[in-house]
């Protein structure tokens, strides 16, 4: 590998006294002695075997060749000072490209806020977003495809940290001409006994399908089960041509269509809060950057909560 013809000193060195026109005065600016600058301009000369400069008693001025080399040199050392810059703020995680991986509900609740305050705190920061289901993010949090997921918890997991970063309630998604949806009330979840229930597939949504099997199990309750689905979007589309029920977030009042109703749900003797569901922010701790702790931290550190 070659050399660089000219090192980043002589170039300044040149820069200063192309601009001060002044070996003086150029030794002032950059804080050093005449005789070392003058044998920074004299190699550079001899490297390219041409004056820079015409010297004289009484004046500097540039030559054809140092008049060709000025814009070059400004370019080179604006660079060169910008990309020093750079690599201190990815250094310090103020700057850079960083990969989020997003389930669909994650991308309606606690994302947009992410993003928000992403773009409040590190505005230099890019951001790569890719919509995967939560047993795909573990999997590309492990490869280093992506640097954050935000997904449905998984449990300890080798290899992998996880913080709890947005929690809501669950609520009972009803087609909305069943008799259940005139009643704004709380529903008891005994009243799903042999009711048309739509369940999460445990291969896509383990989280959510065993949560379900926990509630029901520990209610008591034994609906019919009619269809699996590994997807919210995919459940609430069963829910609305009257399939049957489903037990869903609360966001998804966002994307609910007018065919569904989604009820409050009241829990059994022993049981006073409603059940709630969560989203944790998870990553590699063994590869993860400088940049994925700082926005670790405002996403925990904010830690986003729905309301009641």
């Amino acid at each position: 590998m070659e050399e660089s013809m000219f090192s980043m000193v002589q170039l300044e060195c040149f820069l200063a006294v192309a601009e001060e026109l002044h070996f003086g005065q150029a030794a002032e600016r950059l804080q050093m002695t005449q005789p070392p600058l003058s044998r920074h301009i004299q190699q550079m000369e001899r490297t390219i075997g041409t004056p820079l400069f015409h010297r004289s008693s009484r004046r500097v001025e540039l030559t054809a060749a140092g008049r060709a080399l000025l814009p070059r040199a400004r370019q080179i050392i604006d660079l060169a000072t910008k990309s020093e810059a750079e690599v201190r703020s990815v250094g310090a995680g103020i700057a850079g490209t960083l990969t989020i991986g997003y389930t669909a509900m994650a991308g309606l609740t606690i994302l947009p806020d992410l993003i928000r305050r992403k773009r409040e705190e590190f505005p230099g920061v890019r951001l790569f977003l890719r919509e995967l289901v939560s047993t795909d993010q573990v999997d590309e949090l492990a490869r280093g495809t992506i640097d954050l997921a935000l997904m449905r918890p998984i449990g300890a997991r080798q290899g992998i940290a996880s913080r709890r970063v947005f929690e809501e309630e669950l609520v009972l998604a009803v087609p909305s001409d069943w008799a259940l949806a005139s009643d704004a009330a709380p529903v008891s979840l005994t009243a799903l006994e042999g009711t048309p229930f739509l369940m999460y597939s445990p291969g896509e949504s383990r989280y959510l399908h065993d949560l379900m099997q926990t509630i029901l199990r520990e209610q008591h309750v034994r609906p019919r089960i009619m269809q699996y689905a590994g997807q919210i979007m995919a459940i609430l589309a069963l829910v609305s041509v009257g399939l049957g029920c489903a037990i869903v977030p609360a966001s998804a009042r966002d994307i609910a269509s007018s065919r569904i109703a989604l009820l409050p749900i009241r829990l059994g003797a022993g049981k006073a809060d409603p059940p709630r569901v969560g989203i944790d922010l998870a990553w590699a701790p063994e590869t993860v950057t400088p940049l994925a702790r700082s926005i670790i931290a405002i996403a925990v550190g904010g830690n986003a909560t729905a309301a009641p």
